[in-house]
């Protein structure tokens, strides 16, 4: 086999143990609230801690891989994210298990923003589309706030004025670039945020183990591998945005399908919106990836590479936060609607945000069980259902910059094939604009 594929395979290979590794803990935070008890807050850190580190460390990764070689930092970073899951399986507290979240994070860092630029280097023409297809089927408090502000503020004036910035933020200037950046965040901002609740309401609400949850899930994931294989094939001969555009829409359907659950609503209810929005995911991914790094030159592609990846775990990390909040109040506000339940609705909804639903019923007079149960599980669908409209909008005001800012004639010539129908000319039109935009 030639050498390039076996270079897919690693990368291939080290996608699946990271992005396995996030879908782990969602599924097993009933475990874990479990057998570390831990608060329904220490299980959104463990999932931020891990989206908050890989994020603040990509673009210094994009840019050491693009200057001390993206293979040595690739394996670098395969190294210290598993010592990361070494100690995270030996984690006995909540605190430890979150440390070793961000040691997991600083590993898969350096390994998202090598993977892509590994992938470019390698590969050229119609092998291109096969293996960004592949990858893309695998992948598939107010102080703190202002602290954030001010961080980012300082950022962007030392971006500018250093003279190999880590960022070129001039890039933000090209349409394409900033709209694959946009749809990246509301890509993972969107469906792969919210998978936490849905995951929440398989295991506490319904009843499902990890592994009963875990292959209901899987539905996602195999109707996102049909399309990605798909679209990673056509990505050479069909322009990104027609893929990423409609696949964003998608996504933002299946998550409305997804929507309108009842406390008599069961899992099978679901399965179509499962099914709608992994077909968009399948669609947005493959060709997201060849945007990244088809707008700037080679020597650029780590850098290229790790923006986007950083505008991902900014959506995920970003969408837990706000969902939590939005998701916090109103299962509080439908448990205190509710006649039944009214008068203990903070402590109930203490106990299901602590994942203590099964203990909560457990302590309760089995007369009334089955009351505040009904409750539960209605105010829990009800709160849901708020996300997956809230996700669904950021999907479409994603798809909508899609379709306007990502155009072929923002991509170079030596980061992507030149396009069907496109002459020499034309094709050198868009590389000087390109040019044209990054001096400007």
């Amino acid at each position: 086999m030639d050498k390039k594929w076996w270079t897919l395979v690693a990368v291939c290979a080290g996608m699946f143990m990271l992005l396995l590794d996030v879908t782990i803990v969602v599924v097993a935070q009933p475990a874990i609230q479990d057998g570390l008890h831990a608060s329904f807050t220490d299980v959104q850190w463990v999932l931020d801690a891990y989206a908050l580190t890989l994020a603040s460390l990509l673009l210094t990764s994009g840019v050491l891989a693009d200057r001390y070689g993206r293979k040595r930092l690739f394996l670098i970073g395969l190294v210290i994210f598993t010592l990361g899951s070494l100690l995270c399986g030996m984690a006995q507290d909540p605190l430890m298990l979150i440390v070793s979240r961000s040691g997991q994070g600083v590993g898969g860092a350096i390994m998202f923003a090598t993977s892509l630029a590994l992938l470019g280097h390698s590969f050229r023409g119609r092998d291109r589309g096969v293996a960004f297809g592949v990858w893309g089927a695998v992948t598939g408090v107010i102080v703190c706030l202002a602290i954030a502000v001010v961080a980012l503020a300082g950022f962007i004036v030392a971006e500018h004025r250093v003279a190999h910035p880590m960022f070129d933020l001039s890039l933000l200037r090209v349409p394409t670039f900033a709209g694959g950046s946009i749809a990246a965040f509301a890509m993972n901002g969107s469906l792969y945020a919210v998978l936490l609740w849905l995951v929440i309401y398989l295991q506490d609400v319904l009843g499902f183990s990890a592994q009963g949850a875990g292959l209901r899930l899987a539905i996602i994931s195999g109707a996102q591998l049909i399309t990605a294989a798909v679209a990673g094939r056509v990505s050479e001969r069909v322009p990104a945005r027609w893929l990423i555009g409609p696949g964003l829409l998608l996504v933002g359907v299946g998550l409305i399908v997804t929507g309108g659950l009842t406390g008599a609503s069961d899992w099978t209810d679901l399965i179509p919106g499962f099914i709608v929005a992994g077909f968009g995911a399948g669609l947005v991914n493959p060709p997201l990836a060849s945007t990244a790094i088809g707008v700037v030159p080679p020597q650029k592609a780590g850098m290229a590479s790790g923006v986007n990846s950083t505008f991902r775990q900014i959506g995920i990390a970003a969408g837990i936060a706000a969902l939590g909040s939005i998701f916090n109040s109103a299962l509080q506000h439908n448990l205190s609607s509710a006649q039944a339940v009214a008068s203990s609705a903070p402590r109930i909804a203490t106990m299901v945000r602590q994942g203590q639903v099964g203990q909560l019923l457990a302590s309760l007079p089995p007369a009334r069980r089955g009351v505040v149960a009904e409750a539960i599980k209605s105010g829990f669908a009800a709160g849901l259902n708020d996300l997956l409209i809230v996700t669904a909008v950021l999907a479409f005001a994603g798809a909508v910059c899609a379709l306007v800012l990502i155009r072929e004639r923002d991509f170079v010539r030596t980061g992507r094939t030149q396009p069907p129908g496109v002459s020499p000319a034309t094709a050198e039109t868009g590389a000087d604009s390109v040019s044209q935009a990054r001096s400007a």
